[in-house]
């Protein structure tokens, strides 16, 4: 005999929920239209990964980047300014990161597996 639970469960965990509607895209920003890829990184893993990428950096006025995720999971860190507050993000295949030209940010391993690589824009002429 099977046994359904009716009753609602109303414990949740905030990480997690926030987590999955990231991994939608719900709140991820979008790459503007007209703007193609110039150059991208070499792959990088948990290991290889570039030091000035784990701390504060940004792109130069009118180039975007997309972080790309291959495999695992990266938090990508969107630092305050005076207009914006600090912006989280957990990056996964299915949820890239979009850069801002000039905005700091910085990318933080939370999976050993992780694989990325980051794709750079400008605009088409």
């Amino acid at each position: 005999m099977v046994h359904w639970n009716t009753e609602p469960d109303l414990r949740f965990d905030i990480p997690t929920l926030v987590y999955k509607i990231v991994e939608e895209g719900a709140f991820m920003k979008t790459l503007p239209d007209h703007f193609s890829v110039y150059r991208s990184t070499p792959e990088f893993d948990a290991d290889s990964v570039p030091k000035g990428l784990l701390k504060a950096h940004h792109t130069k006025a009118g180039t975007w980047g997309k972080i790309v995720i291959l495999k695992g999971r990266l938090k990508y860190r969107i630092l305050p300014t005076d207009e914006n507050e600090m912006e989280e993000n957990i990056l996964s295949p299915q949820c890239f990161g979009v850069v801002e030209p000039t905005v700091l940010h910085e990318v933080e391993v939370i999976d050993e597996s992780v694989r990325f690589r980051v794709d750079f824009l400008k605009e088409d002429d």
